[in-house]
């Protein structure tokens, strides 16, 4: 199978750059691929990695070079490196416009459906942020999809979502099939999104969002249905597997925020917010249950996502003449006051190159989301190279 993909994955990446002489038929080719270490111990202390990318993004590559370090009060057993370094393709797929009215796209992407920029409750299938960043969303899912702009208001799509079948050696992996609606009218735009993987789950929902006082506005809520949560107890609890119980409600989820934009003679200031309830979620004596049987080596089957029914994320950015830009980043358990925060600078050294610093600080109590984890920091420094 990492044959079949590794091939699969080297002809769309030969695709770009592809032209079919003819009055609606085109196609345009985009890659993104790289060599990595994934964080590890590597003297028993300390977790390190690297990642080496080069993308192939609409004519135009692009090149980066990234080093982390996660520092750990746990002692684990040193890995060599040489054991940690992996091969990793984050995108690669092409893209065909038929006519002016349909687009089919196929390969590993991303299908960017709603507004949301961290919370996306409706978002199923493309894979979650790389921490907390925000701008530039990495990894997609194997599939394809097809776009139809039915007038200038409405627009519907299906996709194919191949990314577990592809993965799975036995074969027991069906694919996921979704599909939705959006309407434009004036400042509103709204969505309906249905999404259903057999033998893992299903997902509906509505999406809205409008611009009101130059703020973007919006709103995403969904239900999961055919669900199979499980979680500890808070009635009976101990070491077995048995003190587990099936979640019978059908999780619903519901995530609003706002996004504006500040303009002034020199930098531009930029400003997010969004609050997240889901039903998914552990409340505050099951995270404490949850966390007690994970440190004892027991991970409950089908645990929910979620280590809480309530979170909010701020990220507030701040862009200087396109040379300098800086970026502040929090998301919070609002159940257990735990917090998660990325502070980014970034500095255009010369026109195509690009300096990244970041550090990433988790806070809380030990049996809390963001505090029962080994790393309370780390720190990412990338280059990047437009060419």
């Amino acid at each position: 199978m990492p044959r079949v993909m590794f091939i699969l994955s080297f002809l769309l990446f030969c695709l770009p750059g592809v032209y079919v002489s003819s009055a609606d038929f085109t196609t345009m080719g985009n890659m993104e691929t790289g060599i990595s270490a994934e964080p590890d111990s590597i003297d028993g202390h300390t977790a390190g990695y690297f990642d080496h990318s080069l993308a192939y993004h609409d004519g135009k590559f692009v090149l980066i070079h990234s080093l982390g370090y996660l520092p750990s009060s746990e002692t684990s057993q040193a890995q060599p490196l040489a054991d940690l370094v992996g091969y990793r393709l984050y995108q690669a797929y092409f893209t065909l416009s038929l006519t002016q009215e349909l687009l089919f796209t196929a390969g590993k992407f991303r299908l960017p459906l709603t507004r949301s920029v961290f919370f996306a409750p409706l978002d199923t299938i493309n894979p979650g942020l790389d921490g907390l960043d925000t701008e530039s969303p990495r990894g997609g899912f194997w599939g394809a999809s097809a776009g139809w702009t039915v007038n200038m208001d409405i627009l519907t799509g299906v996709f194919v979502d191949l990314s577990d079948t592809l993965r799975d050696s036995d074969g027991g992996s069906l694919p996921g099939v979704g599909g939705y609606v959006s309407w434009f009218t004036g400042n509103l735009d709204i969505l309906a999104l249905s999404v259903y993987k057999p033998g893992a789950y299903g997902l509906s929902g509505l999406a809205a969002s409008f611009q009101a006082l130059d703020t973007i506005w919006y709103a995403e809520a969904g239900i999961q249905w055919l669900t199979d949560y499980r979680y500890p107890s808070d009635a009976s609890f101990s070491k077995t597997r048995e003190d587990i119980y099936l979640l019978e409600d059908v999780p619903f989820t519901l995530v609003a925020g706002a996004q504006k934009i500040f303009y002034f003679t020199a930098f531009s200031f930029s400003f997010v917010a969004e609050y997240k309830f889901t039903e998914a979620g552990y409340r505050r004596n099951e995270v404490k249950n949850t966390l007690s049987l994970l440190a004892q080596g027991i991970e409950p089957e089908g645990e929910l996502p979620d280590f809480g029914r309530h979170h909010c994320f701020v990220s507030i950015g701040m862009e200087m003449s396109e040379l300098l830009s800086y970026r502040s980043s929090l998301v919070v358990n609002l159940q257990d006051t735990s917090l998660l925060q990325l502070h980014s600078l970034t500095f255009l050294f010369f026109t195509d190159i690009d300096l990244n610093a970041s550090v990433q600080l988790m806070h809380g109590d030990p049996d809390t989301e963001f505090g029962h984890t080994a790393s309370d920091y780390r720190l990412d420094l990338s280059a990047v190279f437009h060419f």
